[in-house]
């Protein structure tokens, strides 16, 4: 199959791109042609915020594996509208969907603005938000979701059941990586060490696993932080806290990987919660007990750790649990069996992947009738 890749800013740092990426990673090695479309971070008109940048290195490892990747310039975005049109864009220049067999985008919302103007080839949409609104657009054929909780969700927004499928995001593991993180970053080899790893975005920004850590009576502790926003940065000199290392953001999978095999637990934090955490599917690989609290809009990661991990409502049960898993082995031993268990049943790369070839051979076979659904 010939396949192309839309997204907006789609070679940011976002789980969401990161996401399509790997998928698009994967077709290629699967013998099909790939295109990967992606724009500038452009003028939002209507929304106090900006899109995390493009990645020069991400662009730079899709086009080793052979996917031709194409830039395209929005000059703005009206937020809010069904669809965000593209103002200003040289897209339709660029793109010709009768190239394509299936055409696959991501979306946090309502429905993408190109893909309400492309009628006649198929299109596999993916979603990442809780929020997203349904679509009855005839050509996309499925909708890939990423929780049961997301899934819901969606269909009480009008989605349409017989179009979706839910399966876990896809998380790629390097054969090696670096062990020499702690000694790099002076961490003391006998220490035990709690580990975050989140964008540089300061309005997803939670405070409860810097305070819970700065909380500890065990100060043979450490706290480090991958990445990570200003916020992060000004409440821990702020507040003091002492024993927090911070390392900066990096999209290579040696860096990450590298982190978290140095640190114990993946003390996980995040304002708006999560849908389906790519962060916290690397840290269960390493078998690292994460320990996460509720977001004020998205609990896909509960489903995600069920009883592999802790579920902290408090900032005292959280502190709680930081210290029962620095201080009783066992009990460390039961989360980190069991978080390694889930990783290989559910979220394994390989598992995750024949789900998603599955879907692709599925559309493929698909007649493309251009005939609008009803509810």
């Amino acid at each position: 199959m010939k396949i192309a890749f839309v997204k907006y800013a789609g070679l940011a740092s976002g789980g969401t791109e990161k996401y399509l990426q790997t998928i698009a990673l994967l077709l290629k090695r699967e013998g099909h042609e790939v295109d990967y479309y992606y724009t500038n971070v452009a003028r939002l008109i209507g929304r106090d915020w900006q899109h995390p940048p493009n990645d020069i290195n991400r662009k730079k490892i899709l086009e080793e594996a052979g996917i031709k990747t194409v830039e395209c310039y929005i000059d703005y975005k009206v937020c809010g509208q069904t669809p965000e049109v593209w103002h200003g864009t040289d897209f339709f220049e660029k793109f010709d969907e009768s190239e394509y067999d299936i055409i696959v985008s991501g979306r946090q919302g309502q429905p993408e603005y190109p893909f309400s103007e492309i009628k006649n080839t198929k299109i596999i949409d993916t979603i990442h938000g809780t929020w997203a609104s349904g679509t009855h657009q005839s050509n996309i054929k499925k909708c890939i979701l990423i929780s049961q909780e997301q899934r819901q969700k969606w269909l009480s927004n009008g989605g349409n059941d017989d179009k979706c499928v839910v399966i876990p995001s896809v998380v790629s593991v390097p054969e090696s990586y670096p062990t020499d993180f702690r000694e790099k970053n002076n961490i003391p080899s006998d220490a035990f060490v709690y580990g975050l790893h989140q964008r540089d975005d300061p309005s997803i920004f939670s405070p409860v696993s810097l305070e819970c850590f700065s909380r500890l009576e065990n100060k043979n502790t450490y706290m480090v932080i991958l990445g990570g926003s200003s916020a992060h940065r000004d409440y821990v000199k702020n507040n003091n806290i002492d024993r927090v290392v911070f390392v900066d953001h990096s999209s290579s999978l040696d860096v990450i990987h590298s982190f978290l095999d140095a640190i114990d637990v993946y003390a996980h934090s995040r304002l708006d919660g999560e849908v389906c955490s790519a962060a916290i599917i690397e840290a269960m690989y390493h078998g690292k007990p994460v320990i996460t609290c509720p977001g004020t809009s998205e609990n896909g990661h509960m489903e995600q750790i069920e009883n592999c991990g802790s579920w902290c409502s408090t900032d005292s049960e959280y502190v709680s649990e930081m210290t029962k898993l620095c201080e009783d082995t066992d009990y460390y031993s039961e989360k980190s069996s069991l978080t390694k268990s889930k990783y290989e049943k559910k979220y394994k790369c390989s598992v995750v992947e024949q789900q998603l070839l599955q879907v692709f051979n599925e559309v493929k076979n698909m007649d493309n009738y251009n005939v609008e659904i009803s509810k």
